[in-house]
């Protein structure tokens, strides 16, 4: 009952949607995919 909820709240209520999206971008801005340089230094560190 508590998971629907949360899902109804989420999805249905146009300012909780809002709100949850700029949250979701929010966090996602803050990922910073590995580069190759830091890849080939994990590897070589690993060796």
């Amino acid at each position: 009952m508590l998971a629907h909820g949360l899902f109804d709240t989420v999805w249905y209520r146009p300012q909780v949607n809002t709100l949850w999206w700029l949250m979701l971008a929010t966090i996602a801005s803050y990922y910073l995919p590995p580069t190759v340089e830091k890849i080939s230094e994990t590897v070589a560190c690993d060796l």
